[in-house]
């Protein structure tokens, strides 16, 4: 979601900008692979659906270093918000080296966020505003205000491809309920515990979140277990 506002932020892909998405792909001099496979794509919006790593790790050579960190601050990673419970506002170093841009660009590398930072990210897209995060017995910090990262063309763009990532895309497993939902998959390996962490972010109407599962399985998703989280939101009759 982060590196995709930073490509359509500086207009380098649009949402049908044919971009290929193979097997492997050697960047910086690292090879780059899909894990899990993905079917081969030829479009960033069938790319995105089916959360294509090598489409968006040669992707990278397509921005700067700055560019991404400047985008991940639109998002909210790093900053100084305060809640009243332990809570991690996320981080992203300054990427050295190609290589190091393209990890970061898929998600890993030295980009490190939480649950909660992903559910603000979404909470960006749905309604184009940054929100500190706020409990809700309690007013939101006084010292950071709401701001607009981005313009209505990326918002818009990035709503069009998490939409499709639950209709036709890897997210199938979330699209619950009658109101539509929007998200994003992705996956990496948690260390060398052999474990795998998946992720599933997304909104539904005014409510944004973000689940994390731990797994041994490289082919599953966590969006099954967003599915069950709306499917608890849906009213019942």
């Amino acid at each position: 979601i982060v590196s995709t506002a930073a490509l359509l932020n500086t207009g380098q892909v649009g949402v049908n900008t044919a971009i290929p998405c193979s097997s492997s792909n050697p960047v910086g001099g690292e090879k780059f692979t899909n894990d899990p496979p993905v079917p081969n794509q030829d479009t960033f919006h069938a790319d995105f659906a089916n959360a294509c790593s090598t489409a968006f790790a040669g992707l990278s050579l397509r921005m700067s270093g700055k560019d991404l960190e400047t985008t991940a601050a639109g998002f909210g990673l790093g900053k100084a918000w305060q809640l009243p419970l332990s809570a991690f506002a996320g981080g992203m170093k300054s990427p050295g080296n190609q290589a190091e841009l393209a990890e970061d660009t898929i998600g890993t590398g030295s980009v490190k966020v939480s649950p909660l930072d992903m559910a603000i990210a979404a909470a960006v897209v749905q309604s184009g505003t940054w929100h500190p995060p706020s409990l809700v017995t309690n007013p939101p910090d006084p010292g950071l205000t709401p701001t607009v990262p981005f313009g209505p063309r990326v918002v818009s763009a990035l709503q069009t491809l998490m939409r499709s990532t639950v209709t036709s895309g890897a997210g199938q497993a979330a699209n619950v309920g009658n109101a539509p939902v929007y998200g994003q998959v992705g996956s990496t390996a948690y260390g060398s515990t052999g474990l795998r962490e998946a992720w599933f972010v997304g909104f539904q109407g005014n409510v944004a979140f973000a689940v994390l599962e731990l797994t041994r399985s490289s082919s599953t998703s966590a969006a099954p277990l967003a599915g069950q989280f709306l499917d608890g939101l849906q009213p019942r009759s």
